[in-house]
Formats: C-alpha cells, sequence, structure tokens
C-alpha cells in the first residue's frame, strides 16, 4: 500500500478523490501528513506553519507557488516539481472540454524504481476546470505510483 500526503488549500477531498479514480492499479491510503509517515507528500499549497511530520519518499511539489518551493527546499526527498511554468518537471500543455494534455519534460523514476521518460499524453479529467494545480499534482502521484497513461 502506498500513502499518500497531500497539503492543499482547496475543499477537503477533492485531490484525494482524483487520485482514487486515477490511481486504480495499486492500493492508495490518503493520510493527514501532518500527523501520519506518508510515501509520498503532495504539496500544492505550503502549510500554513511549516511543519511536516513525516519523512516522505517523494515530495510532488506545485512549482508556480514560491511558498511550496521555500518549504520543499528543506525536506531531504526526491522532488518533482509540476505547475504552468516550462522548469516544472510536469507541466500541462493545454486543456480543453476536460481534456489535459500533460507533459513529462524530464526523466523520472516511479516509487518502484521503474523508468519514466519526457513524453505528451491526454487524460480526461471531469469537472476539474479551474483546479489545474490540483490535476496536475494527482497526474504526477499517479505516474509515480505507475499508472500507465497512453
Amino acid at each position: 500500500m502506498i500513502r499518500i500526503g497531500i497539503f492543499d488549500g482547496y475543499e477537503k477531498g477533492a485531490a484525494a478523490e482524483l487520485l482514487r479514480e486515477l490511481i486504480e492499479s495499486r492500493p492508495i491510503e490518503i493520510c493527514d501528513a501532518c500527523k501520519e509517515p506518508v510515501d509520498i507528500l503532495i504539496v500544492n499549497k505550503a502549510p500554513l506553519d511549516g511543519a511536516v511530520h513525516c519523512s516522505p519518499k517523494i515530495v510532488i511539489a506545485n512549482s508556480d507557488d514560491g511558498r511550496v518551493l521555500q518549504f520543499v527546499a528543506s525536506l531531504e526527498a526526491q522532488i518533482i516539481t509540476y505547475g504552468l511554468n516550462p522548469k516544472a518537471a510536469i507541466t500541462a500543455s493545454s486543456c480543453a472540454d476536460d481534456i489535459y494534455v500533460i507533459c513529462v519534460q524530464r526523466a523520472m523514476v516511479t516509487i518502484d524504481d521503474e523508468p519514466i521518460l519526457p513524453r505528451e499524453f491526454s487524460v480526461k479529467i471531469q469537472d476539474c476546470e479551474g483546479f489545474d494545480d490540483i490535476v496536475m499534482s494527482a497526474v504526477a502521484a499517479a505516474l509515480i505510483c505507475g499508472a500507465d497513461f497512453k
């Protein structure tokens, strides 16, 4: 079981629900990253107190938010960035009619050390318009968990 923690400023459960939809191939548990150890930590928004009481193996971080980048800089983990800026490891090159075109800019590995090569792919995600950071972070986490987007 992969344990995933999420820091974001959105309606509780929106990112978790999307993660469960995208990661069907293996069991995941969404945990309170402030209180429990996690394998993957998603940081859409930096926590207000700046405290993390877990040691994640992988951190998926919103590179469009300077506070998030400052927050994750102190963590000893593999950092995978996502965002709309071209320096992010995972970006969305377009979004129309619930179809997101996701671009993996750099090679990385899954939590099981399987390679993920740079590429572009489409994913249909309904009812997430205006929540690009949640979509990109959930897709990034799904990739890291080994989801196969064609």
